[in-house]
C-alpha cells in the first residue's frame, strides 16, 4: 500500500487511526466498543510499524541506515518509557480514560506535524531503500 500511494501518506493515516481509537477508548462506555477498537488497533500498528522503517531507510546514506534505525529504536524505547510513565501519573490522578485521551490528541498533533514536515525533512539524496 506505501509503494502505490506513499509512505509519508500511510503514516499520516495511520496516525490519525490511532488517534481515533485512542479517543474511543477514552470515550468507551461498554466493552462491547472496546473489543472493536482492538482490531482497528491492529491496523494502525500494520499502517505504521514496517512502513516507518522504511521511510527512514529513505532519509538516509545506505551507509549510515544501521545507525539510523538504532538511534530511532533508542528514540522509539525513550518515548514509551516516558509516555507510559506518564499514562500511569494520568490514569492514578485522573481518570483511567485520560491516558487515552492525552495519546489521541498527542497523535494528532504527530500528525498534523508530520504532515507539515516536508519543509524540514528531505530525502538524501544517496539514500535507497534497504527492501
Amino acid at each position: 500500500m506505501a509503494d502505490k500511494v506513499g509512505a509519508k501518506k500511510i503514516l499520516i493515516l495511520g496516525y490519525l487511526l490511532f488517534s481515533y481509537v485512542y479517543l474511543m477508548f477514552g470515550l468507551a462506555k461498554n466493552s462491547e466498543v472496546i473489543w472493536m477498537l482492538f482490531p482497528a488497533y491492529g491496523v494502525f500498528l500494520a499502517m505504521t510499524e514496517g512502513v516507518g522503517k522504511a521511510y527512514i531507510s529513505r532519509l538516509v546514506p545506505h551507509e549510515i541506515a544501521a545507525s539510523a534505525f538504532g538511534i530511532y529504536q533508542v528514540g522509539v524505547g525513550t518515548a514509551t518509557f516516558f509516555a507510559s510513565f506518564l499514562a500511569g501519573l494520568l490514569w492514578t490522578r485522573f481518570s483511567p480514560a485520560a491516558p487515552f485521551l492525552f495519546g489521541s490528541i498527542i497523535a494528532l498533533a504527530a500528525a498534523i506535524l508530520f504532515y507539515f514536515s516536508g519543509r524540514w525533512i528531505r530525502v538524501h539524496p544517496e539514500a535507497k531503500p534497504l527492501l
